[in-house]
């Protein structure tokens, strides 16, 4: 419940400078060599991703400074969240273990919201 922590939030959200993020929005603006619905959809892609890491980061501070309350209804919209980042690493390894595994807690996840 410090907000000293905050600063490695970012970092660790961000990758330390948004390495990923910048990637997506400098190929989809600079990259010629691509198609156009290609660049675009890499410039979405970085958007989106930095929508919602901000949003982790709007999360965690929110409660850390008690805005938000850790209830049952925030958790069941967090966790799942979580346990989809844990399958990050099949998406290297084994891409449609990575497909299933996520749409699987993307499923969990949209339950979880409707349902709380």
């Amino acid at each position: 419940r410090s907000v000293f922590g905050f600063p490695f939030a970012v970092f660790g959200l961000f990758k330390f400078g948004m390495p990923e993020v910048t990637g997506h929005m400098i190929t989809g603006i600079f990259d010629n060599t691509k198609t156009p619905v290609t660049r675009l959809c890499e410039f979405m892609n970085g958007i989106f991703l930095l929508a919602h890491h901000c949003a982790g980061i709007f999360t965690v501070c929110a409660l850390a400074i008690g805005t938000f309350t850790l209830s049952q209804p925030m958790m069941a919209g967090v966790m799942p969240i979580i346990v989809q980042h844990w399958f990050i690493p099949l998406k290297y390894i084994h891409r449609w273990a990575f497909i299933v595994s996520v749409s699987v807690v993307e499923i969990w996840f949209q339950c979880e919201v409707l349902s709380n």
